[in-house]
Protein backbone atom coordinates (compact mmCIF):
# COMPACT_ATOMS: atom_id res chain seq x y z
CA UNK A 1 0.00 0.00 0.00
CA UNK A 2 1.66 3.47 -0.92
CA UNK A 3 1.89 6.15 1.29
CA UNK A 4 -0.53 8.94 2.32
CA UNK A 5 -0.92 11.67 4.86
CA UNK A 6 -4.24 12.13 7.11
CA UNK A 7 -4.81 14.40 10.23
CA UNK A 8 -5.08 12.93 13.75
CA UNK A 9 -7.33 15.95 14.79
CA UNK A 10 -9.74 15.29 12.48
CA UNK A 11 -9.20 11.57 12.60
CA UNK A 12 -10.70 12.04 16.29
CA UNK A 13 -14.46 12.51 14.73
CA UNK A 14 -16.27 9.68 13.61
CA UNK A 15 -18.00 10.36 10.04
CA UNK A 16 -15.14 12.15 8.46
CA UNK A 17 -12.39 11.04 5.91
CA UNK A 18 -9.40 13.00 5.13
CA UNK A 19 -6.92 11.90 2.97
CA UNK A 20 -4.04 13.23 1.12
CA UNK A 21 -1.93 11.80 -1.51
CA UNK A 22 2.24 11.30 -1.97
CA UNK A 23 4.52 11.10 -4.52
CA UNK A 24 3.64 7.52 -4.72
CA UNK A 25 0.30 8.09 -6.86
CA UNK A 26 1.76 10.00 -9.29
CA UNK A 27 0.48 13.74 -10.82
CA UNK A 28 -3.07 14.11 -9.58
CA UNK A 29 -3.58 17.79 -11.31
CA UNK A 30 -5.07 17.99 -14.63
CA UNK A 31 -3.43 21.71 -14.63
CA UNK A 32 -0.12 19.84 -14.90
CA UNK A 33 1.24 21.55 -18.06
CA UNK A 34 2.98 18.28 -19.38
CA UNK A 35 1.34 15.45 -17.73
CA UNK A 36 -1.54 14.37 -19.74
CA UNK A 37 -5.07 14.18 -18.64
CA UNK A 38 -5.04 10.29 -19.26
CA UNK A 39 -1.93 9.54 -16.86
CA UNK A 40 -3.46 11.78 -14.50
CA UNK A 41 -6.92 9.60 -14.94
CA UNK A 42 -4.75 6.53 -14.29
CA UNK A 43 -3.07 7.97 -11.15
CA UNK A 44 -6.37 9.32 -9.76
CA UNK A 45 -8.45 6.08 -9.99
CA UNK A 46 -4.94 4.06 -8.16
CA UNK A 47 -5.27 6.69 -5.49
CA UNK A 48 -9.21 6.77 -4.88
CA UNK A 49 -9.31 3.09 -5.34
CA UNK A 50 -6.59 2.36 -2.71
CA UNK A 51 -8.36 5.18 -0.22
CA UNK A 52 -11.56 3.24 -1.22
CA UNK A 53 -13.43 6.71 -2.32
CA UNK A 54 -15.71 6.63 -4.92
CA UNK A 55 -15.15 9.18 -7.64
CA UNK A 56 -18.35 9.52 -8.06
CA UNK A 57 -18.95 11.35 -5.32
CA UNK A 58 -15.99 13.63 -5.53
CA UNK A 59 -15.94 17.14 -6.68
CA UNK A 60 -12.63 18.96 -7.52
CA UNK A 61 -11.88 22.77 -8.28
CA UNK A 62 -9.66 23.91 -11.39
CA UNK A 63 -7.15 26.32 -9.48
CA UNK A 64 -6.52 30.10 -10.13
CA UNK A 65 -4.37 31.52 -6.68
CA UNK A 66 -7.42 33.85 -5.58
CA UNK A 67 -10.25 33.46 -2.81
CA UNK A 68 -13.34 32.08 -4.22
CA UNK A 69 -14.75 29.34 -2.71
CA UNK A 70 -17.70 26.94 -4.08
CA UNK A 71 -20.81 25.92 -1.85
CA UNK A 72 -21.02 22.42 -3.04
CA UNK A 73 -23.93 19.79 -3.21
CA UNK A 74 -24.49 16.57 -4.02
CA UNK A 75 -25.57 17.49 -7.46
CA UNK A 76 -21.84 18.51 -8.16
CA UNK A 77 -20.59 15.18 -6.84
CA UNK A 78 -18.17 13.72 -9.75
CA UNK A 79 -17.61 16.81 -11.27
CA UNK A 80 -13.75 17.33 -11.98
CA UNK A 81 -12.95 13.75 -10.55
CA UNK A 82 -11.82 11.96 -13.96
CA UNK A 83 -12.91 13.95 -17.06
CA UNK A 84 -11.42 18.11 -16.97
CA UNK A 85 -14.03 19.45 -18.46
CA UNK A 86 -16.29 19.25 -15.89
CA UNK A 87 -13.78 20.05 -13.08
CA UNK A 88 -14.99 23.72 -11.16
CA UNK A 89 -13.00 26.37 -12.71
CA UNK A 90 -11.64 29.57 -10.96
CA UNK A 91 -11.88 28.16 -7.44
CA UNK A 92 -9.32 27.50 -4.57
CA UNK A 93 -11.62 26.19 -2.17
CA UNK A 94 -15.25 24.21 -1.70
CA UNK A 95 -17.68 23.82 1.48
CA UNK A 96 -20.18 21.31 1.71
CA UNK A 97 -22.98 20.27 4.48
CA UNK A 98 -23.55 16.64 2.55
CA UNK A 99 -22.91 13.66 2.82
CA UNK A 100 -20.87 11.40 0.72
CA UNK A 101 -19.63 14.62 -1.33
CA UNK A 102 -15.89 14.43 -1.14
CA UNK A 103 -13.93 17.80 -1.84
CA UNK A 104 -10.97 18.13 -3.37
CA UNK A 105 -7.51 20.14 -4.01
CA UNK A 106 -4.84 19.39 -5.60
CA UNK A 107 -0.98 21.08 -4.36
CA UNK A 108 2.46 21.34 -4.84
CA UNK A 109 3.59 23.54 -2.17
CA UNK A 110 0.61 25.69 -1.27
CA UNK A 111 -1.24 24.31 1.67
CA UNK A 112 -3.94 22.20 1.83
CA UNK A 113 -6.61 23.60 4.29
CA UNK A 114 -9.17 21.09 6.17
CA UNK A 115 -12.31 21.91 8.01
CA UNK A 116 -14.53 20.05 10.02
CA UNK A 117 -17.62 21.54 11.94
CA UNK A 118 -18.66 17.99 14.15
CA UNK A 119 -21.87 19.80 15.18
CA UNK A 120 -23.67 20.91 11.83
CA UNK A 121 -22.19 18.60 9.85
CA UNK A 122 -20.02 21.10 7.80
CA UNK A 123 -17.09 20.23 6.03
CA UNK A 124 -13.98 22.28 3.76
CA UNK A 125 -11.09 22.42 2.20
CA UNK A 126 -9.30 24.85 0.37
CA UNK A 127 -6.04 25.22 -1.73
CA UNK A 128 -3.33 28.08 0.48
CA UNK A 129 -0.67 29.89 -1.34
CA UNK A 130 0.40 33.10 -0.66
CA UNK A 131 -1.36 35.04 -2.77
CA UNK A 132 -4.60 32.93 -1.77
CA UNK A 133 -3.49 34.01 1.93
CA UNK A 134 -3.39 37.25 1.26
CA UNK A 135 -6.74 37.87 -0.26
CA UNK A 136 -8.23 36.29 2.66
CA UNK A 137 -8.79 32.70 1.57
CA UNK A 138 -8.21 30.60 4.94
CA UNK A 139 -10.97 32.84 6.71
CA UNK A 140 -13.76 32.90 3.76
CA UNK A 141 -14.96 28.65 4.63
CA UNK A 142 -15.58 29.62 7.90
CA UNK A 143 -17.63 32.70 7.00
CA UNK A 144 -19.45 30.31 4.60
CA UNK A 145 -20.05 27.35 7.27
CA UNK A 146 -21.52 30.29 9.16
CA UNK A 147 -24.06 31.56 7.02
CA UNK A 148 -24.61 28.65 5.31
CA UNK A 149 -24.56 25.43 8.37
CA UNK A 150 -24.78 28.02 11.11
CA UNK A 151 -21.50 26.69 12.32
CA UNK A 152 -19.68 27.89 15.84
CA UNK A 153 -16.15 29.23 14.64
CA UNK A 154 -14.88 27.63 18.25
CA UNK A 155 -16.22 24.33 17.44
CA UNK A 156 -14.79 24.08 14.14
CA UNK A 157 -11.25 21.95 13.71
CA UNK A 158 -8.75 22.48 11.22
CA UNK A 159 -5.76 20.80 9.47
CA UNK A 160 -3.44 22.31 7.83
CA UNK A 161 -1.75 19.98 5.46
CA UNK A 162 1.67 19.30 4.03
CA UNK A 163 3.14 22.61 2.50
CA UNK A 164 6.36 24.58 1.72
CA UNK A 165 7.90 25.98 5.29
CA UNK A 166 10.08 29.09 5.64
CA UNK A 167 12.96 26.58 5.77
CA UNK A 168 12.80 26.77 1.73
CA UNK A 169 9.89 29.85 1.12
CA UNK A 170 12.12 33.10 0.32
CA UNK A 171 10.60 36.19 -1.05
CA UNK A 172 10.79 39.57 -2.66
CA UNK A 173 11.43 42.39 -0.81
CA UNK A 174 7.56 43.27 -1.76
CA UNK A 175 5.74 40.01 -1.40
CA UNK A 176 7.48 40.42 2.13
CA UNK A 177 6.49 43.58 2.91
CA UNK A 178 3.03 42.73 2.13
CA UNK A 179 3.30 39.90 4.83
CA UNK A 180 4.74 42.37 7.43
CA UNK A 181 1.97 44.60 7.03
CA UNK A 182 -0.74 41.89 7.18
CA UNK A 183 0.28 39.54 9.77
CA UNK A 184 2.59 40.12 12.87
CA UNK A 185 5.98 40.87 12.62
CA UNK A 186 7.58 37.57 12.88
CA UNK A 187 6.41 36.03 10.04
CA UNK A 188 9.15 37.27 8.17
CA UNK A 189 12.52 35.59 8.97
CA UNK A 190 15.72 37.94 7.74
CA UNK A 191 18.89 35.82 7.15
CA UNK A 192 21.61 36.93 5.08
CA UNK A 193 19.60 39.97 3.37
CA UNK A 194 17.52 37.32 2.48
CA UNK A 195 13.89 36.89 2.91
CA UNK A 196 11.50 33.95 4.30
CA UNK A 197 7.98 33.94 4.62
CA UNK A 198 6.51 31.69 7.06
CA UNK A 199 2.44 30.97 5.57
CA UNK A 200 1.75 28.61 8.58
CA UNK A 201 2.18 31.40 11.27
CA UNK A 202 -0.62 33.27 8.73
CA UNK A 203 -2.46 30.77 8.47
CA UNK A 204 -2.87 29.96 11.91
CA UNK A 205 -3.34 33.73 12.81
CA UNK A 206 -6.15 33.96 9.90
CA UNK A 207 -7.65 31.49 11.84
CA UNK A 208 -7.74 32.52 15.09
CA UNK A 209 -9.09 35.69 14.18
CA UNK A 210 -11.67 34.20 12.78
CA UNK A 211 -12.41 32.35 16.14
CA UNK A 212 -10.87 29.31 15.71
CA UNK A 213 -9.55 28.22 19.15
CA UNK A 214 -5.89 27.01 18.91
CA UNK A 215 -6.62 23.78 20.34
CA UNK A 216 -8.52 22.67 17.22
CA UNK A 217 -5.71 23.72 14.92
CA UNK A 218 -3.24 20.66 13.84
CA UNK A 219 -0.20 21.46 11.27
CA UNK A 220 1.47 19.15 9.60
CA UNK A 221 4.55 18.60 10.29
CA UNK A 222 5.84 18.22 6.70
CA UNK A 223 7.40 20.61 4.30
CA UNK A 224 6.91 19.51 0.79
CA UNK A 225 10.34 20.85 -0.52
CA UNK A 226 12.25 19.25 2.46
CA UNK A 227 10.22 15.95 2.30
CA UNK A 228 11.83 14.86 -1.27
CA UNK A 229 11.12 11.28 -0.60
CA UNK A 230 7.30 11.52 0.30
CA UNK A 231 6.10 14.68 -1.56
CA UNK A 232 6.66 16.77 -4.60
CA UNK A 233 7.38 20.41 -4.42
CA UNK A 234 7.41 23.29 -7.40
CA UNK A 235 9.92 24.96 -6.39
CA UNK A 236 11.73 22.12 -5.74
CA UNK A 237 11.57 19.94 -8.89
CA UNK A 238 10.03 22.49 -11.21
CA UNK A 239 9.41 21.00 -14.50
CA UNK A 240 9.17 17.32 -13.08
CA UNK A 241 7.09 18.18 -9.85
CA UNK A 242 3.83 16.14 -9.64
CA UNK A 243 0.71 17.81 -7.90
CA UNK A 244 -0.50 15.73 -4.86
CA UNK A 245 -4.55 15.37 -4.02
CA UNK A 246 -6.51 16.42 -0.47
CA UNK A 247 -9.68 15.16 0.22
CA UNK A 248 -11.99 15.59 2.56
CA UNK A 249 -15.68 14.18 2.95
CA UNK A 250 -18.13 12.99 5.17
CA UNK A 251 -19.67 9.49 5.08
Amino acid sequence: MSEFITSSKLNEFPGVKVVMSTRDFGNQSFQHPSISEKETIQNRNRFFSEKKINPKAIVNVGLNHGNNIYWTEKGDRGKGALDKETIISNHDGLVSSDRNVFLMVTIADCFPVFYYDPINCCIGLVHAGWRGILKGIVEKPIEIMKKNSGSNSNKIAVFIGPGIHSCHFEVSDDIANQFEERFESNIVDNTKNRKFVDLTVAIKYQLELSGIKPNNIEIAPECTYCSDSMLSSYRRDKDDYVAQAAIIGMI
